[in-house]
């Protein structure tokens, strides 16, 4: 498990991660339930880990459903995606 993992898991009772991940390991999406008190800290880790939030919904006063995005790939990403275009796939 990575540290953007682990974070999720202290601040959120259940988090759901993408089977897609990044080029060092990062899932692609995350969906967390957190307690309306900590998205804002939550938000700010991620958003230093280059994710963004794409959507949130209010459960109740307590908690939000939260889902972030993975906005900027690694320089390896990005080079691996523009290989993969060169030779059709």
């Amino acid at each position: 498990m990575n540290t953007v993992e682990n974070i999720c898991y202290e601040y959120a009772e259940v988090v759901i991660f993408s089977q897609d991940v990044s080029f060092n390991g990062d899932p692609v999406l995350i969906i967390a339930d957190v307690e309306s008190k900590y998205v804002k800290e939550l938000s700010k880790f991620l958003s230093n880990h280059n994710y963004k939030v794409s959507q949130r919904k209010k459960i109740n006063e307590k908690f939000s459903l939260i889902r972030f995005e993975l906005v900027h790939s690694s320089k390896y990403d990005k080079f691996f995606k523009n290989k993969n275009k060169d030779i059709g796939e």
